[in-house]
């Protein structure tokens, strides 16, 4: 899938692709941003009145006239587990239809919004069940779930979720 982002990053001036970093396990993460073109040409302007307004110390007239001009920035993150495919297969048709369709809905969307789009938070995840699947196809076991644990994210976010929430997790 890095490579159709990357060709959507090529051939269209509303897409960009970025190396935000390595995963836990030392892959490449990627996120895709999508807006329209001249929103794109000024996103360091927007993430600089982004910053200015979460700091909270501008007065409040300054504080409105930046946030009529700023843009809404939104994150969709296509999963963290290993098991969510839908959001990581969903990514591919999203970015794609944010990029291109062109009707007048979107294009107001992608003029006021900068769309940052990752494809999974947990790139080895899909990986290590594909895996999984295929030294497993043609068994009785090609049908059920792999065993856990599910990855180093999943156990990480559970029980950070799980004290956030005043819970026990792992057991």
């Amino acid at each position: 899938m890095i490579a159709y982002y990357r060709k959507l990053d090529a051939a269209s001036d509303r897409v960009q692709m970025i190396d935000i970093g390595k995963s836990a396990r030392g892959q490449t993460m990627y996120l895709v941003i999508v807006s329209s073109e001249a929103t794109l040409r000024n996103l360091e302007r927007w993430r600089t009145i982004a910053e200015q307004l979460a700091a909270g110390r501008v007065p409040e007239a300054e504080a409105r006239r930046l946030s009529q001009e700023g843009r809404a920035v939104v994150w969709i993150d296509g999963g963290l587990d290993d098991q969510e495919y839908a959001t990581g297969q969903l990514m591919p048709e999203l970015i794609h239809h944010v990029a291109a369709d062109d009707s007048d809905e979107m294009r107001k969307i992608r003029d006021n919004v900068v769309a940052l789009l990752m494809p999974h938070m947990n790139p080895e995840a899909s990986a290590s069940d594909v895996a999984w699947y295929r030294t497993h196809r043609g068994t009785p076991h090609e049908v059920t779930e792999p065993p856990l644990p599910h990855g180093t994210y999943k156990l990480i976010f559970n029980a950070l979720f799980g004290a956030a929430q005043g819970t026990v997790t792992g057991r």
